[in-house]
């Protein structure tokens, strides 16, 4: 071992010695346990620790003893970043791919080969969190499982939603987690490759179009994770494939309300002439949009509203 290495990794020994020893053993023991083992916190303190010892490259050498084991599921992790873990049986990382331009920022400088999956998600988590792409804004994360065994693919996609889960929460951030199982994805790749997605979010993506026929991939694939939450939320939607824990954050728009007050003030009538009002989110563009929809006596009205300026569109 180099000398330069060997003082590195002795600076990594003696960061991971000042982190409490209860949540590095929770960190990397029993998979089954119901609580998040890592809270933000010490998230944020690792990779500042990491940082300081000019380590960030190399998160856990030592999981180098691993070696290159055979992939056993993929887990996809989508906000706007999207990011692929392969994991071998022992759920153990084989490999960590940035699938775009953010997720390959949100992995830079960190290596998780044969790292415990529970110390990757929390990681990727905390670097979503510390680069923006996780915020009250942007609250939602898709996690997509893909493995041949469905009760494996079920368990793993219950782990990765549960860690996830409890570091935002423990983060003060009140997320949303959506997750699913992929099995077949040959009809997906035609999509993913269109449109530069990972199979997860196409997944999701025709999922919600099966159930609106109004809704494209051509609208769909510009939009993070939130922003399609908020579409199927106002929408009534309800995919039976997908389980949703919390509410996909409207924070960065105007009000439903404010929304409708325009509309009515656009169309030059009142309030209390109108009747059948209907408001959804959409999108126009990659825009998130509302549709307003209401008669006043025997004329119908239809306006589209920018939901973060107000402006009407059409």
């Amino acid at each position: 071992m180099k000398m330069e290495e060997r003082h590195s990794n002795e600076k990594m020994l003696r960061a991971i010695g000042e982190i409490d020893d209860d949540l590095i053993s929770d960190a990397v023991t029993d998979p089954k346990k119901k609580k998040n083992w890592i809270i933000w916190g010490s998230i944020a303190a690792v990779l500042a620790l990491f940082v300081s010892a000019g380590i960030y490259t190399n998160i856990l050498p030592l999981g180098r003893l691993w070696g290159h084991a055979a992939a056993n599921s993929i887990v996809l992790l989508d906000v706007n970043p999207s990011i692929s873990l392969t994991v071998d049986a022992d759920d153990r990382i084989v490999t960590a791919e940035g699938l775009n331009e953010d997720g390959r920022l949100i992995l830079e400088g960190m290596d998780f080969t044969g790292s415990d999956i529970t110390v990757a998600v929390n990681a990727v988590i905390g670097s979503m969190l510390q680069k923006g792409y996780l915020s009250d804004l942007q609250n939602a994360i898709l996690v997509s499982v893909e493995n041949d065994d469905a009760e494996k693919s079920s368990e793993l996609q219950k782990r990765v939603s549960d860690i996830i889960g409890n570091a935002l929460q423990s983060g003060n951030l009140e997320g949303t987690v959506l997750s699913q199982s992929l099995s077949d994805t040959t009809d997906l790749e035609q999509m993913a490759q269109a449109y530069n997605i990972s199979l997860g979010k196409a997944a999701l993506i025709q999922e919600v179009m099966a159930l609106d026929a109004t809704l494209t991939a051509e609208k769909l694939a510009p939009l993070s994770i939130t922003e399609i939450a908020l579409i199927s939320q106002s929408k009534n939607l309800a995919p039976t494939a997908l389980t949703q824990n919390g509410t996909a954050s409207n924070k960065a728009y105007i009000s439903q309300d404010a929304a409708i007050e325009i509309a009515y003030d656009h169309a030059n009538v009142d309030a209390k002439d109108v009747t059948g009002v209907k408001a959804e989110f959409d999108s126009d563009d990659g825009i998130m949009i509302y549709e307003i929809d209401f008669r006043a006596g025997t004329t119908k009205y239809e306006c589209e509203i920018d939901a973060r300026t107000g402006q009407v569109i059409q």
